[in-house]
C-alpha cells in the first residue's frame, strides 16, 4: 500500500513593509489575508478575504501562484464567482 499526502489549501497574508522580514513569525497583524483552496494542479480557488485588499496584492498573488504552475484562479467578486487565466490577468 502507497500513501500519497497531497496540500490542498493554503493561506497567504500580506504584512506591510515597516513590520520587517520577521512579521508572520514575531505574530505582527496583518493588512490582509485569504484562503486558498488547490483544484488540482493547475486551478485554485481564492476565498475568505479580510483587510485592505488592492488590486495590486491581488497582481502579487497571480504572480506567485503563476510561479508555483498554476494557471488559473476563482475568486468571489460582489457575489459573483469569477475566474482569470493567470497569464492574461497579468498582462
Amino acid at each position: 500500500m502507497q500513501l500519497h499526502v497531497q496540500e490542498t489549501s493554503a493561506i497567504a497574508r500580506w504584512y506591510e513593509d515597516e513590520q520587517g522580514e520577521n512579521a508572520y513569525a514575531e505574530r505582527k497583524p496583518y493588512s490582509a489575508v485569504c484562503s486558498m483552496f488547490f483544484l488540482g494542479d493547475k486551478k485554485v480557488h481564492i476565498y475568505g478575504l479580510q483587510g485592505t485588499l488592492t488590486r495590486e496584492m491581488i497582481r502579487d498573488l497571480a504572480r506567485e501562484l503563476l510561479r508555483r504552475g498554476f494557471e488559473e484562479f476563482t475568486m468571489e467578486r460582489q457575489g459573483t464567482y469569477v475566474t482569470h487565466r493567470l497569464d492574461k490577468f497579468l498582462q
